[in-house]
């Protein structure tokens, strides 16, 4: 063989070697790539079900909050209406001793 013959096939030789260095590159970066897609897809279905749960814990505080501002106005009526009936039965005392001491 020629020297050139011999420096020509050292390179194609080469060449072959970086060719396939670069195949075993590109079939791992592509099982990557695929894991890293299903990573990504577990991840968004994992962020929707959160999602869902969040909207159905601000569900169950709104209905809360609703319930609580019904008894907080029952027990502020309550209040009231006790207040008065104390004031009414005061007045009832007052009068009731009055007319005991005029007797």
């Amino acid at each position: 063989m020629t020297e050139k013959a011999v420096v020509f096939q050292n390179y194609n030789q080469e060449l072959v070697k970086c060719i396939e260095v670069l195949k075993r590159k590109k079939q791992k970066i592509k099982l990557e790539i695929a894991q890293d897609e299903k990573n990504k897809e577990d991840i968004a279905a994992q962020i929707r079900g959160l999602q869902e749960k969040q909207e159905g814990m601000d569900t169950e505080i709104s209905k809360k909050k609703i319930t609580y501002a019904k008894i907080n106005d029952t027990l502020e009526q309550s209040d009231l209406g006790l207040s008065k009936i104390i004031d009414s039965l005061q007045v009832l005392l007052n009068f009731a001793a009055s007319k005991e001491g005029s007797d």
